[in-house]
């Protein structure tokens, strides 16, 4: 399994640690506004994590005729993922494959979905390795069960 980057979840020590990226906002909501018009939906809400502690990452929900998914996007690295829990933002997100979107993601824009199955792996020690000390200890105190915890969570 792939290794997590370091400062995907946003943690770090000021003055020690480089700060971790940042994914080009305006970009990722162009993505989306494209990719709801090339599959026929419709983007119903935005949420950006810009200037909040908490979550790491933007949310976009998207109405279809027969269902509505959010999207979200790790506010550090180009990575997303779907759920179908729309606005249930302190629950654990429900990871889902939506084929179409991530198809249409993949070849269309610059952003990359990641496969529900690493999502909802256990964070093995492993795949941890890259991360800074700090990001380690927000996963000791918040206890991440699957690896989608760790690139989208509320923790603070």
């Amino acid at each position: 399994m792939k290794q997590l980057p370091p400062g995907i979840t946003g943690f770090y020590r000021l003055h020690h640690d480089p700060p971790p990226p940042s994914v080009d906002e305006q970009a990722w909501k162009r993505a989306c506004y494209y990719v709801a018009r090339q599959t026929g939906g419709t983007v119903i809400r935005y949420e950006s994590s810009a200037d909040q502690v908490a979550p790491n990452y933007h949310a976009v929900t998207l109405r279809y005729p027969n269902h509505t998914v959010a999207v979200l996007c790790n506010a550090h690295y180009p990575v997303l993922a779907f759920t179908d829990q729309g606005e249930a933002r302190f629950a654990r997100i429900h990871f889902i494959t939506m084929a179409r979107l991530a198809r249409c993601f993949t070849t269309e824009t610059s952003f990359t979905p990641l496969d529900v199955d690493y999502l909802c792996a256990y964070p093995a020690p492993a795949l941890l390795d890259t991360l800074n000390v700090v990001e380690r200890e927000q996963i000791r105190v918040w206890r991440p069960e699957q690896v989608g915890d760790i690139i989208f969570h509320h923790w603070d």
